[in-house]
């Protein structure tokens, strides 16, 4: 009876004090508790530098919230921390919270991860990967005569379009309006359709982007009806009057702007398809989303130049890249070279690999895509996670410990490697981390020698001649 009461009062007392510690430190809370409470009684000496951080020390956690833990861990990590602490002795070092997973290090670990080698690795592009073949969302979302784009003027007339929503298109050099009333934007967006559909001209992934956009469009509308959908669970809603609105602001004038707004809208439905991004790798989403990047570097390229704003004349400098940069031929009729420079042409591959398509923007550009959601955080830790165990212990790691070899080294090292790869306080991927990443998908290298842009000019040549 007298231990009983002991251990009640033990409790009062330490929810006492629990309370006044969270007066002053808001992060702290029950796991903090117990998480410090376990190492005073093990009389293990814990030098924690991090906070506004919830630890739960894994071997306090019941069998099923282990399997919940390793869940998230696995599936639901978003953000890494890398937390210096001082542990002896400690098994499973590793500490969980819904979105942030901090790694603690055993204190006699630390001289075996030593990153600093491969932290200082130099990279350059790897320009083979500009001629892989990618896979489309357009290819993996099948679509079919049902999916003719005629449908979308049934869509268009289900709906309702107000005089504010067609204000909000301007014209030609802003000075007009694009859209003025319901009728003339039904034929404007039939001049979209007619093109994509019954133009011998038209690629066919143009015709397909179209059709996808009439199928989520389709799907959207019947699960809102019906409230069930295969899409619906996975992507986000999108307004239909805004997507057709869109498509008919770029009808009824030349095919290069009917292209850019089927492409433009055919972006914004697949843009959170989240169904979509888990079933693709993550080399293809990479290629495809760099393929995209590239042709939009072409027109910060052409801004240099301080030409005519003009699709045209960007068409033209496009088409004079794409053998070289990896990307698709505009099909343009009137092309010109509105204000460009006589010399424009010069060295113009060079500017674009040495300016604008470098390793440091596509790292940059990776962040940006995982911050919004078009490429799958998970996936790209699983992927890095799984280079990792093909190559066991990188060669940057030192190996002289005895231990190396365990699988319980491993453990520690694979999640040392990986608090190291995330900024804890942007959650961006580490550039270094990206490139060791992206090594293995021939898209970086290490740095050699070689001219880098002499040698795709002479591969593009011999490609000609082929």
């Amino acid at each position: 009876m007298l231990k009983i009461l002991m251990l009640f009062f033990v409790f009062v007392f330490c929810e006492v004090v629990l309370n006044s510690l969270a007066s002053c430190l808001f992060f702290f809370n029950l796991e903090v508790f117990l998480f410090l409470a376990f190492t005073v009684l093990k009389k293990k000496n814990y030098k924690v530098k991090n906070y506004q951080i919830n630890f739960v020390r894994l071997d306090l956690l019941k069998k099923k919230k282990k399997k919940k833990f390793y869940y998230n861990l696995k599936k639901g990590m978003e953000v890494l921390i890398n937390s210096e602490a001082s542990v002896h002795s400690s098994s499973l070092p590793v500490v969980l919270s819904p979105t942030l997973v901090v790694v603690v290090e055993d204190a006699c670990d630390s001289e075996k991860f030593d990153f600093t080698e491969f932290e200082t690795a130099k990279y350059e592009l790897d320009l083979s990967h500009l001629d892989k073949a990618t896979e489309e969302w357009s290819e993996l979302l099948e679509v079919t005569e049902e999916h003719n784009s005629e449908k979308l003027l049934k869509i268009y007339d289900s709906i309702k379009v107000t005089s504010e929503q067609l204000e909000m298109w301007a014209g030609y050099g802003d000075t007009t309006r694009a859209l003025t009333d319901e009728a003339s934007t039904r034929k404007k967006l039939a001049t979209v359709i007619e093109y994509a559909e019954s133009n011998p001209s038209v690629s066919v992934k143009t015709k397909n982007r179209l059709r996808v956009i009439t199928k989520l469009l389709m799907e959207q509308s019947l699960s809102l009806s019906l409230s069930s959908s295969s899409l619906s669970s996975s992507s986000s809603s999108y307004d239909p009057s805004g997507i057709l609105l869109l498509l008919a602001a770029h009808g009824n004038v030349c095919n290069v702007q009917k292209e850019i707004g089927i492409q433009s809208a055919y972006g914004l439905v697949t843009n959170n398809l989240s169904q979509v991004i888990e079933q693709q790798s993550v080399e293809n989403s990479i290629l495809r989303m760099l393929k995209e990047y590239r042709r939009l570097l072409v027109e910060e390229l052409y801004k240099t130049f301080q030409a005519t704003n003009n699709i045209h004349s960007i068409a033209l400098m496009n088409n004079e890249l794409s053998d070289t940069i990896g990307v698709d031929p505009i099909d343009d009729t009137n092309i010109r070279s509105w204000g460009l420079p006589f010399h424009w042409k010069v060295d113009l591959d060079r500017k674009y690999f040495t300016q604008f398509y470098t390793v440091d923007h596509i790292c940059l550009f990776l962040n940006a895509m995982l911050r919004e959601k078009k490429l799958s955080f998970s996936k790209v830790i699983q992927q890095m996670e799984h280079f990792f165990n093909l190559t066991l212990v990188t060669p940057f790691a030192s190996t002289s410990s005895s231990s190396s070899s365990s699988s319980s080294y491993h453990h520690r090292y694979r999640y040392a490697f990986l608090s190291h790869a995330v900024d804890s306080s942007t959650g961006d991927i580490r550039p270094q981390y990206w490139c060791w990443l992206l090594r293995f998908l021939h898209i970086v290298q290490f740095c050699t020698a070689d001219d880098l842009v002499e040698k795709r000019r002479s591969c593009v040549q011999c490609f000609f001649f082929l």
